[in-house]
């Protein structure tokens, strides 16, 4: 197969130590630590003339007494140097902004992840270089600074993602800054112990079906054929082998009130357990997609398949870690669900429905909370 993208991959992210007095000093002992991650942080392309950062920090305090972030700055520099864009959030106001992010100090030896707030830009800002200021006050101690710089890349793809299902489609939960699949806290007790060291969910989407008004079922749900995406058609979204897979995980069960009742297997020290069934294709080096609560019995193809945009997959079902049928869907950087990182890709060739009117888009992100069809396949070759 042909190398299906290009990455590019330069400067990561820097760290610097700030003292009182704006003077550099190396990173030592007995200070807060704070790193950008993923290692390699994508600019993703959103609809609207929109462009969204998707990235973390951990904070690590390593000193011997608390510290409490008191302020965040970002400064953004274009490709010349030049100061393009400036924002800051801190403790002020009746509601202050940072509490969004982090409510109470850490402690000594504590460690934390906290999300970026500053994530969507418009187009016009050239994101080249962009420097993240913490400001902390230490217990008993004067304030300390630390300058995290990012410098943010494209992912390019060198072929056509298409939506993985006909007809039209909720994306019920995508990965905005409130999404589950981008809220992932490494750091929770409950996914220690899981091996789960990366989120390849960072830029994942649910998708169901819905009728005009916006109801996903019949009725309160109880059964599976309440719900309009049970066993739907799950398609290729692109060329390419299928490289991993579950086919035997039982469907949950269905409560009187149309909640899904877990598999005990489901359980987060398994993250293949909590995708249920699955295929996973790999569509060039370091590039895969990833289709998820599949049907108990309904995947139609086998490890080293080749397989071609449009091509049958399996159906919808309710296994692993879903409460109601849908269909979950991302791509990532390797075959493992637990060490490999989220990658953005734009679909192509579909219409976006807006009530009475609709838009074709030839190739374009999708948001949590639109309403997308697939429109027809175009020919093999064609973009």
């Amino acid at each position: 197969m042909a190398k299906a993208h290009r990455f590019l991959r330069s400067s990561l992210a820097s760290l610097v130590i700030l003292s009182p007095s704006a003077g550099l000093l190396i990173a030592q002992s007995g200070t807060v630590q704070v790193a950008a991650f993923p290692e390699t942080i994508y600019i993703e392309e959103v609809k609207d003339l929109q462009q969204s950062l998707q990235f973390d920090f951990s904070i690590h305090n390593t000193s011997n007494s608390s510290a409490l972030l008191v302020r965040l700055d970002l400064q953004i520099f274009d490709s010349q140097g030049k100061l393009v864009r400036q924002h800051f959030v801190d403790r002020g106001g009746t509601a202050p902004g940072l509490e969004a992010y982090i409510k109470g100090p850490f402690q000594a030896g504590a460690k934390a992840h906290i999300f970026n707030p500053f994530d969507d830009f418009d187009s016009e800002v050239e994101l080249a270089r962009l420097e993240y200021l913490f400001t902390f006050t230490m217990q008993g101690q004067r304030s300390q600074r630390i300058s995290v710089v990012v410098e943010p890349q494209r992912l390019d793809l060198d072929f056509a993602l298409y939506l993985p299902m006909r007809g039209p489609l909720l994306v019920r939960d995508g990965h905005d800054f409130i999404s589950h699949h981008r809220r992932v806290d490494l750091l929770l007790p409950a996914l220690q112990g899981s091996g789960l060291v990366a989120n390849s969910n960072r830029y994942a989407y649910d998708f169901v079906k819905i009728d005009a008004k916006g109801r996903e079922k019949r009725g309160n749900g109880s059964s599976y054929e309440d719900w309009y995406i049970w066993a739907a058609k799950v398609f290729a979204p692109a060329a390419g082998k299928v490289v991993d897979l579950e086919t035997d995980f039982p469907d949950n069960l269905l409560s009187t009130s149309g909640f899904g009742i877990y598999n005990p297997r489901v359980t987060p020290q398994s993250i293949r357990s909590m995708a249920g069934n699955f295929v996973a294709l790999e569509h060039g080096p370091g590039i895969y997609s990833f289709l998820g609560h599949l049907r108990m019995g309904s995947i139609e193809v086998a490890i080293g398949d080749e397989v071609n945009p449009g091509d049958l997959l399996g159906e919808v079902g309710l296994s692993g870690a879903s409460g109601h049928p849908h269909l979950h869907f991302h791509m990532q950087d390797g075959i493992s669900m637990a060490s490999s990182e989220g990658l953005p890709g734009p679909f192509s060739n579909y219409r976006r429905l807006l009530g009475s009117r609709s838009l074709e888009v030839e190739i374009g992100q999708v948001d949590g909370g639109d309403i997308v069809e697939a429109l027809p396949l175009k020919k093999a070759g064609s973009r």
